[in-house]
């Protein structure tokens, strides 16, 4: 029956650390983690995080990252606050940081 189709799909999961620390980050992608980290729990727009993350060309080269860093983080640890930007939500700060501490 059509409702117990719900009940074979794989739940999502937050990635472990061992998941997490695999995960293959460009330095863009570190460049953009900063500046979320920096501004942890604050929307920062995609404007200011081009400039700030040294990001050059497309305005929307910033997205791309963000896509990355959340199969890196979990989908949830970067919220896109519509019209404004994205955020890094708190819980997700010291997985972040553990993250850029690898690779330091």
């Amino acid at each position: 029956s059509s409702r117990n189709i719900y009940r074979t799909l794989p739940r999502r999961t937050e990635p472990t650390f061992q998941a997490m620390t695999t995960a293959t980050l460009a330095p863009t992608d570190l460049a953009v983690l900063r500046v979320l980290v920096d501004r942890s729990g604050k929307v920062t727009g995609r404007h200011d995080l081009n400039r700030l993350a040294g990001l050059e060309g497309s305005e929307r080269r910033c997205e791309a990252t963000l896509v990355m860093l959340r199969k890196a983080l979990g989908h949830t640890s970067i919220v896109t606050i519509r019209r404004r930007g994205w955020m890094l939500v708190n819980d997700a700060l010291p997985l972040a940081l553990t993250l850029l501490d690898s690779y330091e």
